[in-house]
């Protein structure tokens, strides 16, 4: 919807637009087919590029050889594809649709419901920690969600199980200090299982997670390629205008219809297929090549010193086929990867 919307203006203002996507073979949902209908639509010019499993740890190795600091959410391999592919058309700039979930309202994260209710339920009332202790792993995800809203916020940004990492960490001082660090870096966006503030936690995401994830990614991967990326949604009087605006509570209801004001401005201009269509993502389809993330963990013999010292490597090891486990792999991997660049 966001990119739709600005390729949809700029088409107003001029015929010489260049559309570009990305599919990742073995995805069960991408979004190429339906870009490029929409680029006809508008007479813009639509290249979609196909990365399978095999140029995506290309891609990966190439970028984190290069690469001034680690980000494990895997759209950063899709948006240097895409930036490359830029440069090699000759483009100059790149114009993203970030922001405009974390500015409208687009994360369900962000909607009252059940789920959003109940995690954090337990966080006002004492719970013995030694419970998680004999809880499997399947369920563990859940016991730190009901005890904590901010660390069921956390996964929920990273898509990681704080279980796992938990775990993974050797030292309690180093478990400590995940805790302490999430419980100071978020403001608190929930105090009972009634009182849940959508703001806040669009706020925690405006300050965490859209600069140091989604905004971070987009430019290193367009920096690397000696494109320049702008994002329209965060221009300032926008964001400005947004935040002084006190929604009412029905604006946070149903999730279907989230990014209200996006879709109110622009329904009577774009097809309603394009605000029903699902939300799909950038991010690599990283269940489905579940063994090649783990062969790249396992072919890379040398595990960087650091990892070796803090970490309990004989933990992802021992679980290496686990597919619970992906995630923390795929990030295990980009860790040791930049840190053996240095």
């Amino acid at each position: 919807m966001d990119s739709s919307v600005l390729a949809f203006m700029i088409s107003k203002i001029t015929s010489l637009q260049q559309t570009l996507s990305v599919d990742y073979i073995g995805k069960k949902f991408n979004e190429g087919d339906n870009a490029k209908l929409f680029s006809d639509k508008i007479g813009s010019k639509h290249t979609s590029i196909k990365l399978d499993k095999e140029n995506f740890f290309l891609t990966f190795k190439e970028i984190f050889s290069k690469i001034d600091e680690p980000n494990a959410d895997s759209a950063l391999i899709s948006s240097f594809a895409l930036a490359k592919e830029a440069k090699n058309k000759g483009i100059k700039v790149l114009i993203s649709g970030a922001g405009a979930d974390e500015i409208f309202g687009g994360y369900s994260r962000y909607f009252s419901s059940l789920r959003n209710n109940v995690f954090g339920l337990f966080q006002s009332k004492k719970v013995d920690s030694n419970i998680s202790k004999i809880i499997p792993y399947k369920y563990k995800d859940y016991f730190y969600k009901l005890s904590n809203s901010k660390v069921s916020l956390a996964c929920n940004q990273s898509g990681q199980s704080f279980s796992l990492i938990i775990k993974l960490f050797k030292d309690k001082n180093s478990k400590d200090f995940l805790l302490n660090y999430l419980e100071s870096f978020f403001l608190n966006f929930k105090e009972d299982f009634f009182n849940f503030n959508s703001m806040v936690i669009m706020e925690n995401d405006l300050k965490t997670y859209l600069p140091d994830n989604i905004l971070s990614g987009f430019d290193k991967a367009t920096m690397l390629n000696s494109i320049e990326g702008r994002v329209p949604y965060l221009d300032h009087r926008i964001v400005e205008v947004f935040y002084s605006t006190n929604l009412d509570h029905d604006y946070f209801n149903d999730f279907s219809k989230n990014k209200k004001i996006i879709r109110d401005l622009f329904k009577m201009k774009i097809s309603d297929k394009i605000f029903k269509r699902k939300k799909i993502g950038f991010d690599a389809p990283l269940i489905e090549w579940s063994v090649q993330n783990s062969e790249f963990y396992q072919n890379d013999q040398k595990k960087n010193a650091m990892l070796v010292k803090n970490l309990d490597l004989d933990f992802i090891d021992n679980n290496i086929n686990n597919k619970s486990f992906n995630q923390l792999i795929y990030t295990t991997n980009v860790y040791n990867s930049w840190l053996n660049s240095l």
